[in-house]
């Protein structure tokens, strides 16, 4: 029975176990947030100069400033893709949208490598605003990737752990054959509600949508449906164990 509550324990509680490329990307995208942070306030700071004494000194201290967060703003954004792009390396399921998600994540990537490419090669502020302008429009389109990419990492996790526990429910019937079906019944009725939900969420999250909070938060109502069943389907499976091992 040790064996068994162990297992099952580790649905939820799994080790953290990743691969070397993902925590790199992650410790990356925590880097260059905090660098894209404190560029940030260099810049207000710089700007706040420039409007107080409005000197050729202070406005090129202003364009170097601006240069200089934007590239790091677009780097920030960037690893983050990456970040993400490595967390769908761990996913389980529809392999084609996975797939799909990190192709278009890896245009963005590119996209954003070339617009500082751009920016460094600016020689005054004027060059700088129809860069910062044509990023404003293209980051929508970026952030529901962004949402669709979480969505499915999110749903694919909650599949796997669904899959972890229906292995688990076959192995408790097959080493005890006391264990009467009808234990199992609320079990099958809950297992088939949360594919439905996974299902909902998935179809629910297209490539690319402008209206990225919106089914995210779509999405999410359907994920914590699904998760409340999974946590009552581990709990009952738990009770039978206890009962029968």
């Amino acid at each position: 029975m040790l064996f068994f509550l162990l297992l099952l324990s580790s649905l939820f509680f799994p080790k953290n176990i990743l691969a070397v490329d993902l925590e790199q990307a992650k410790n990356d995208y925590l880097y260059q947030r905090s660098l894209y942070q404190i560029d940030h306030i260099d810049y207000l700071e710089k700007l706040q100069i420039h409007q107080k004494f409005y000197s050729i000194t202070t406005k090129q201290d202003l364009f170097d400033t601006e240069k200089k967060v934007l590239i790091s703003r677009n780097q920030n954004v960037r690893t983050y893709l990456i970040y993400l792009s490595s967390k769908l390396d761990q996913c389980h399921f529809r392999p084609e949208t996975t797939k799909l998600l990190q192709q278009l994540l890896q245009q963005r990537q590119d996209w954003l490598f070339e617009q500082n490419k751009q920016i460094g090669n600016s020689q005054e502020l004027s060059q700088l605003q129809p860069l910062s302008l044509e990023f404003s429009q293209k980051y929508p389109e970026i952030l529901s990737l962004i949402y669709s990419a979480l969505s499915q990492i999110q749903i694919d996790q909650q599949q796997f752990i669904l899959q972890q526990i229906t292995d688990l429910k076959q192995s408790v019937q097959t080493q005890n054959s006391q264990v009467d079906p009808q234990w199992f019944e609320d079990f099958d009725k809950q297992t088939s509600q949360i594919n439905q939900h996974l299902q909902n969420a998935f179809l629910l999250l297209p490539p690319e949508n402008t209206q990225a909070l919106k089914f995210y938060k779509e999405v999410q109502k359907e994920l914590q449906s699904s998760q409340s069943l999974l946590i009552k389907t581990k709990e009952d499976l738990k009770s039978v164990i206890v009962k029968f091992f």
